[in-house]
Order: C-alpha cells, then structure tokens, then sequence
C-alpha cells in the first residue's frame, strides 16, 4: 500500500501549535480465511526533525501497540533491525530523561508480523506524533509512505 498524504508536519511559524498528530487505519478482509496466517510488515517512510522537536510512530496491529523510535529505524539496516531495536529499548529508557534527541533527516524501515487467526477481519492502526518544546519555532517532519505486507499461512 502506498500512501500519499500520511504525515505530520511542524510548521516553523509562530501560531503553529506545539503538537500535531495524524492517524490512519488499514483493514484487511480476511474473515473468509479457513486457516490462520502470518502476516510480516514492512513499513517505509521518510522523518526529518530539528533541535528541540520530538517525533513518534505508533502502530497497533491485533492486540500489540508498538511505538517505533523512528530516528533509530532511520539509522538501522534492515537486516539489523530487529536486534537494535532490542538494544535500542532498553537504552532509551535509561537516557529518555537526561538525553535530548538530536536533529535526524532520514528515510527509516521498520519490520513486524502478527498472527490472524481464522475467520478474523485484521487492522493496522497508524498513529504519527510530531511535538516540538513549547516557544521553539523548530520544525519536524513524519511520514508514512509505504505499508507492505506478506500473508502467508500460519506454522503449526
């Protein structure tokens, strides 16, 4: 799927407000299937903030919401991706409250699956998040461009 107006965007202006957010939810009509499937995402799109602003991506599919730190997904290979996240989790934590993100402006991949079970319509909600600090004038930039999916059947 390729979207075509799937982004957030901080204008640099003064009466620009400090958040602005954009959702948006995929569905897949698979409740005439007789056996579960996996389903394996790749999920593509472009983030460029400066200092002092925050960006977010939120993905809910079934029952597991992720947030996706885009700027270490802009910087992972894809190969690489899902072991630096890991890592990357748990550092975060650690440094979320003394380390400010640094300015990014990159295109960045992320990868997931989840499993369907039989007979079950399937949704992939998107929640992107652009914040910057309260007076800032800076500008930041998400966007969701491309959502690929591969349904196969489900090992047993």
């Amino acid at each position: 799927m390729i979207f075509d107006n799937l982004q957030t965007v901080l204008d640099s202006y003064t009466g620009d407000l400090p958040v602005k957010t954009r959702t948006a939810t995929v569905s897949l009509p698979l409740q005439d299937a007789t056996q579960d499937v996996r389903i394996n995402y790749q999920l593509r799109g472009y983030v460029a903030t400066e200092k002092g602003t925050r960006v977010a991506l939120v993905v809910h599919v079934g029952d597991t919401t992720q947030v996706i730190d885009v700027t270490k997904a802009a910087t992972a290979k894809p190969a690489a991706l899902s072991e630096r996240l890991e890592s990357t989790r748990k550092e975060a934590a650690k440094s979320a409250a003394t380390k400010r993100p640094q300015p990014v402006d990159d295109d960045f991949f992320f990868q997931f699956s989840t499993l369907v079970p039989a007979g079950n319509t399937h949704k992939v909600t998107m929640f992107l998040l652009a914040e910057r600090d309260g007076t800032d004038a800076a500008r930041a930039y998400l966007q969701v461009d491309t959502l690929d999916c591969e349904i196969q059947p489900a090992k047993k």
